[in-house]
């Protein structure tokens, strides 16, 4: 009786051990170049694709938003916000429109807790990305485009309806 070991040419086990250790050190340097870029980030025991855990922070932001807890909300839309801009350092062309959206969510985020001129600063760079792809592709940003402006408007709207309220607060005092 034969077992598999015996069968085996001795010299194909070493060259299974090189070939096992070339993919793992290929492995460890792919995590570090993809580290060091910002495509991925690590946390003990964990490594994460960054546009997936930003689009994982976009949702846990409506999360927190939907169960009330407007500053956790805002928590996570930064963080997402945050990861986009580092995309955007690998590949503009294929982040801005993320990160033109996440900049919406944020605004939004800031203008709940009452942050009107972070809300407005977030909102204008938001435009901004989405006036660069609209001239770009009018049929697929101009709705987008236009529901940034929406926003900038309602910002301001909720600014100006907001100063008197403390002037008027401010006077009593």
């Amino acid at each position: 009786m034969t077992n598999a070991a015996s069968t085996v040419p001795a010299s194909a086990t070493p060259a299974k051990k090189v070939t096992r250790a070339t993919l793992v050190i290929l492995a460890m340097l792919t995590v570090s170049v993809c580290l060091s870029l910002g495509f991925a980030y690590s946390q003990p025991g964990q490594t994460y694709f960054t546009p997936t855990a930003a689009k994982e922070l976009i949702r846990t932001s409506d999360q927190h938003r939907a169960d009330g807890n407007h500053q956790a909300a805002l928590a996570a839309s930064r963080r997402a916000t945050d990861m986009y801009r580092r995309l955007m350092r690998l590949s503009s062309t294929h982040y801005a429109p993320h990160l033109a959206g996440s900049l919406h969510l944020l605004s939004t985020r800031l203008s709940e807790v009452g942050d009107h001129a972070g809300a407005g600063a977030a909102v204008d760079e938001a435009i901004s990305i989405r006036r660069q792809l609209a001239r770009f592709n009018p049929a697929r940003y101009a709705a987008s485009l236009e529901q940034s402006l929406r926003q900038k408007a309602h910002i301001e709207a909720l600014a100006r309806d907001h100063r008197p309220a403390l002037n008027i607060a401010n006077s009593i005092r």
